[in-house]
């Protein structure tokens, strides 16, 4: 591991936290984690990975895919209390699909013109209205829902199927790199879940990148967020660093990045 850094705040009564991990470089894929607060009671979680080949020139942070994907859905950060439950998560669908999509576009293009050098990436956008939660998810990173005594995970990996004929069309000059549904160019027909549900009292989201998700046993997650819904002492920084020491060390070589957030318990402010 070369660096760790990691920030955590208050949204009223939602605690938040973001921590990332970096492995060993170089490597082709490098995670990001981003935070958003927008308003009391209301911000944007994103994790996912930014796979590009030149990162041996850049800062292990520098992710400017994910912040020009963000730039574009910025309008989701807005509140979105208006019209029934089915209209707003219709509103979240098209406003996430309408970013990607166009990300997607320039991306892609920006592939073409500098023989495969422009970023793809993966991304999961996890946006909390009050106790509203609305869910967008391209790749194989990760959402969980920890409530009571019930690890959810609430996204499916995407990766890339069988070489087969009945693949779609595809114009990523990367092509023979192709890894899984990625903004950015890989597949010209990109997938995309998007979901809402409203959040109960000590809710845990945990959105996490393949260097936890997939190294992390699931019953140990569990165990590890049960503990944090049944103990407002303990602190998100703390979950996060016992998700970080579980990854086995030696399958620290890849990033690991997470962002948590905890609905405040009845009768918090």
């Amino acid at each position: 591991m070369t660096s760790t850094s990691n920030h955590s705040q208050m949204l009223g009564s939602l605690e938040v936290f973001d921590g990332l991990q970096t492995g060993e470089r170089p490597s082709r894929a490098h995670d990001y984690v981003i935070v958003v607060e927008r308003a009391l009671h209301r911000c944007a979680l994103v994790v996912g990975r930014e796979l590009r080949d030149d990162w041996d020139e850049r800062e292990a942070h520098d992710t400017p895919a994910a912040a020009h994907v963000l730039a574009h859905a910025d309008e989701l950060f807005l509140p979105l209390a208006g019209g029934s439950p089915a209209e707003r998560l219709d509103r979240f669908r098209k406003g996430f699909l309408k970013s990607i999509r166009r990300s997607q576009r320039e991306l892609q293009q920006g592939a073409k013109s500098q023989s495969g050098e422009a970023p793809a990436l993966t991304l999961t956008l996890a946006y909390v209205d009050g106790t509203r939660l609305y869910l967008g998810h391209v790749g194989d990173d990760r959402c969980y829902l920890m409530r009571g005594q019930g690890l959810h995970r609430m996204t499916t990996d995407h990766t890339a199927a069988s070489p087969s004929s009945d693949l779609p069309r595809v114009s990523d000059p990367m092509l023979s790199r192709k890894l899984l549904n990625v903004v950015g160019g890989f597949s010209d027909d990109l997938e995309a879940e998007t979901l809402a549900l409203n959040l109960q009292p000590n809710d845990i989201i945990l959105l996490c990148t393949p260097g936890i998700g997939t190294q992390v046993p699931e019953p140990a997650m569990q165990e590890i967020l049960h503990a944090a819904t049944h103990d407002r002492t303990m602190s998100l920084e703390v979950v996060a660093n016992a998700l970080f020491r579980a990854v086995p060390e030696h399958l620290k070589s890849m990033d690991r990045s997470l962002a948590l957030a905890r609905l405040g318990g009845s009768g918090e402010d």
